[in-house]
């Protein structure tokens, strides 16, 4: 079974959507998003 690729847009998209899903989380970051809470970095997209 071969993965199919999936643009940056896409991935920025899904990243946004699970970002949606805790409250109290903050999505920052222009070209390489990450979330923090508190002012503590505790994911990001690469």
């Amino acid at each position: 079974m071969e993965a199919q690729a999936i643009s940056t847009e896409e991935r920025i998209a899904l990243y946004n959507k699970l970002v949606a899903t805790h409250p109290a989380a903050e999505r920052k970051g222009d070209t390489v998003p990450y979330t923090s809470i508190n002012s503590n970095m505790y994911s990001y997209l690469s």
